[in-house]
């Protein structure tokens, strides 16, 4: 009947979540690419997440590249290819979309205040075309909270430290990245473009 086929459709529906840093953007392209510029020196360790490890040089020299170049990072550097496309496919499909971002929980390295950065990132997104239901900025290292608080049933993350703690809790995604290809999680999901996520979210049940 047409009454079960309507609450088939909203037993399907989930409240995704999205991480920025590594999910909408390509955070291990822009470290690679500009630090290579910026250091004057190729990469030493490609499976590295920061400047520091990925070109083995100390934390002071890492601070220093990202007080320069963290407002061209969080204003101009694109988002992945076909993010708009599919955050609007998944709206229209009746899912809700979060951001959860640790972006504000520690700026002390690029010398800019929460305020300004949520700023950064509300103008990104909407420069971008990215439709999304609401942007948490998540207070705290662990985003298990900000998640359960909102019910979400799918986290896309990068980092392998929040999908282990995520994952007993919710279907994480991992977006596939040489820092984190090397995992223990059991049965992890991988993607590697927005395009392939669609498909991956589409087919969950």
């Amino acid at each position: 009947s047409i009454t079960k086929i309507i609450q088939a459709k909203r037993e399907s529906l989930m409240n995704i979540g999205f991480d920025i840093d590594g999910v909408l953007t390509d955070f291990e392209k822009f470290v690679i690419e500009y630090g290579q510029k910026y250091l004057n020196k190729k990469p030493e360790n490609y499976n590295g997440l920061e400047i520091a490890e990925v070109f083995g040089v100390d934390k002071s020299l890492e601070n220093s590249f990202w007080r320069d170049l963290i407002f061209e990072y969080s204003t101009s550097y694109n988002a992945r290819p076909g993010t708009s496309e599919t955050f609007q496919k998944l709206r229209n499909d009746g899912h809700k979309i979060f951001i959860i971002t640790n972006r504000c929980t520690d700026l002390s390295y690029c010398d800019i205040d929460k305020e300004t950065m949520k700023q950064y990132v509300q103008k990104w997104l909407d420069d971008e075309n990215i439709c999304y239901d609401e942007i948490v900025f998540n207070e705290f290292k662990s985003k298990l909270r900000s998640c359960q608080e909102r019910h979400i049933n799918i986290m896309i993350e990068d980092q392998l430290d929040h999908i282990e703690e995520l994952s007993p809790h919710l279907k994480a995604i991992c977006f596939k990245s040489s820092y984190n290809k090397n995992s223990n999680i059991p049965d992890l999901t991988y993607c590697e473009s927005m395009s392939e996520l669609y498909e991956i979210i589409r087919n969950l049940k």
